[in-house]
């Protein structure tokens, strides 16, 4: 099945906004690849564009892993009482928010609040990175390979994601080593 033509089209028009050039691997992505693909409730997908041809990386779309599998497995109680659960009002890699309202992050959708829950998770990293794929394949139906180039570019520049988490661990908001937690949140991403 695939999406109406006009709708893809119109977003290859579009030419505001730029790649995320602060994670050198995703500067490189082609601006040309447009892609669209909604699976529905009944488990049609539909596709257009580029979207078998070009791999993409989740992002921020990721931190929903956590969250689900932590609600999950764990319960509401015990997620929303590592973060909140209201809107931020800032950038989603705010440590502004974090020293005025904090020390828990203000949701599980920004940077601070998706690597606090990556630092509930347990065991090695290899094994948090298990837990993550395990959820990614239950909830999108197939295996999610990580990008391993994404995944170094995004530790070799995740400065303002170690302030971030040093900021949590100095707060006692994370636990555990804030090194082997930001391997795990950069694999999620």
């Amino acid at each position: 099945c695939a999406l109406p033509i006009s709708a893809l089209e119109k977003a290859r028009r579009n030419q505001e906004g730029a790649p995320a050039s602060y994670i050198p691997e995703l500067a490189r992505v082609p601006l040309e690849v447009t892609c669209a693909a909604v699976t529905l409730c009944n488990g049609t997908v539909i596709r257009s564009g580029d979207a078998g041809a070009a791999p993409f990386t989740f992002q921020s779309s990721a931190k929903l892993l956590p969250l689900i599998g932590l609600l999950e497995e764990r319960g509401p109680f015990e997620v929303f009482s590592i973060v909140g659960s209201e809107p931020s009002g800032d950038t989603f890699a705010s440590l502004a928010r974090l020293e005025t309202h904090g020390p828990l992050p203000s949701n599980p959708l920004v940077n601070s609040g998706a690597i606090a829950l990556c630092g509930q998770l347990r065991g090695s990293v290899q094994r948090r990175v298990a837990w993550l794929s395990r959820w990614a394949e239950r909830l999108y139906g197939a295996p999610v390979a990580i990008d391993e180039q994404v995944c170094a570019s995004e530790s070799e520049t995740g400065s303002r994601n170690r302030a971030i988490a040093y900021y949590l661990r100095a707060s006692q908001v994370l636990a555990g080593d804030v090194e082997e937690t930001l391997d795990v949140y950069f694999n999620l991403c």
